[in-house]
């Protein structure tokens, strides 16, 4: 995808802040600080996380919880989309 294409995405997608809970926001933020533009769905009883690369030629990564849509479900969507994206997350 070329870099124009990349910057159009990012534009389009709507900011998830008011869409997650603070943990999970913190580690959206950091998945964003890699250069991604991420956006958040709750569909039903469904999360769905986008992270679109706005500085890199990669793939979009996607990462979903279907056991529900409230905070629980979007941390643990978050924590998916950030080891998609190569992050390291330390539990404990």
């Amino acid at each position: 995808m070329a870099t124009a294409q990349r910057m159009r995405c990012a534009a389009a997608l709507v900011r998830y802040d008011s869409g997650a809970d603070a943990t999970a926001t913190s580690i959206l933020r950091r998945i964003e600080s890699l250069g991604y533009a991420v956006k958040i769905f709750r569909i039903n009883n469904t999360v769905e996380l986008h992270a679109v690369s706005t500085t890199q030629d990669v793939e979009s990564q996607i990462a979903r919880c279907n056991d529900g849509s409230g905070d629980d479900e979007a941390y643990r969507a978050a924590c998916l989309l950030a080891v998609a994206v190569g992050i390291h997350l330390e539990h404990g």
